[in-house]
């Protein structure tokens, strides 16, 4: 008995999770060295963030900055501000 309903948006979810896992692993195990959105340290924001990054075997190789206009790396950077915030109110609780 699965404790999620099958065709649920919760499933397609999940299955969806699973099967980016899935190709992050056998990226990393063929080191294909594929383009795909992944969440990584980025050192020009401070901040993990999920980006268009090259992945192979050493993990992510390269994170591939997008052209952005002024006002959405502006916003972009806020985002980054905003999970440093977070981070460190957690840090502080513990």
């Amino acid at each position: 008995m699965s404790l999620v309903p099958r065709g649920s948006a919760r499933e397609i979810v999940i299955v969806d999770r699973t099967r980016k896992r899935a190709l992050a692993v056998a990226t990393v195990l063929r080191d294909e060295r594929i383009v795909i959105p992944i969440g990584s340290y980025n050192a020009n924001y401070g901040a993990t963030l999920s980006v268009p990054s090259v992945l192979g075997r050493e993990g992510v190789v390269k994170i591939l900055e997008p052209e952005l206009a002024e006002n959405e790396r502006q916003a972009l950077q806020r985002s980054a501000e905003t999970l440093k915030s977070a981070l460190a109110r957690i840090k502080k609780r513990a």
